[in-house]
């Protein structure tokens, strides 16, 4: 039912886990106390860090640009995906 050291099952880690990606961290916090949940709003955050994203698939058309913080200096270059922004 659980993993070795865990302290939420995993029906409720998922439970959890949507509720921060729903509302954030103190809005899902409160709202998760009226649910008899007891998590923090730090602990909400955790669980959407832990997750991770899902992975993107790799751009087509990307668009590169550099500039220059100070003239001589300092210079940046940025690559975006066009798409998707």
């Amino acid at each position: 039912v659980l993993p070795p050291y865990a302290r939420r099952t995993g029906r409720l880690e998922h439970l959890v886990h949507h509720l921060a990606l729903a509302l954030g961290g103190r809005p899902a916090a409160r709202f998760a106390q009226r649910l008899m949940l007891p998590v923090s709003n730090d602990t909400l955050l955790r669980v959407i860090r832990r997750q991770g994203l899902p992975p993107s698939p790799p751009p087509s058309v990307i668009g590169i640009d550099d500039w220059a913080w100070r003239r001589n200096h300092r210079y940046g270059t940025i690559v975006c995906d066009l798409e998707r922004r």
